[in-house]
C-alpha cells in the first residue's frame, strides 16, 4: 500500500486531464448539433463518458501495479507523467490542494481551558 502512494495523485491527475478532454469533446459534439433532444445529449454523454472509463480502468490497475512491484519508482512516475503529459494537470491538482488546505490547528490550544469530552478534561 504505502509503495503505490506515488502514483495517487498522478492517476487523478490522469483521470481530471481524461474527464477534461471527454467535458470538451461532448461539448463540441452539442454545438454541432443543436437539435439534439435532452435525452440524446443524456445517451451521449452516457456512453462518451463509458468510452473514457473503459479505456482509463486498465492503464491506471497497471500503473498501480507497476508502481508497486518496482523499486525505480520515481522514474516510472516521472515517465507516466511524461507518457501522458500530465505535467499541467498535476501542476493544477497541487494548486487546488493547497487553496483548499487548511492550517493544521492544535485542538488543546483552540479548545476552551475548561471544555471536557464526558469526565475527561482536554485541558489540565
Amino acid at each position: 500500500m504505502l509503495s503505490t502512494l506515488g502514483i495517487t495523485p498522478i492517476m487523478a491527475a490522469l483521470r481530471s486531464k481524461s474527464f477534461s478532454i471527454y467535458e470538451e469533446a461532448v461539448n463540441q459534439i452539442e454545438n454541432k448539433l443543436p437539435g439534439l433532444t435532452e435525452r440524446e445529449r443524456k445517451i451521449n454523454r452516457k456512453y462518451s463518458k463509458s468510452i473514457v472509463t473503459q479505456m482509463m480502468h486498465s492503464p491506471l490497475i497497471g500503473m498501480k501495479q507497476i508502481v508497486a512491484t518496482n523499486s525505480n519508482q520515481k522514474e516510472i512516475l516521472d515517465l507516466i507523467i511524461q507518457l501522458f503529459s500530465l505535467e499541467e494537470e498535476i501542476d493544477k491538482q497541487r494548486k487546488i490542494r493547497k487553496c483548499n488546505s487548511k492550517p493544521n490547528l492544535d485542538l488543546f490550544n483552540v479548545l476552551h481551558p475548561f471544555t471536557t469530552f464526558g469526565n475527561i478534561p482536554v485541558h489540565s
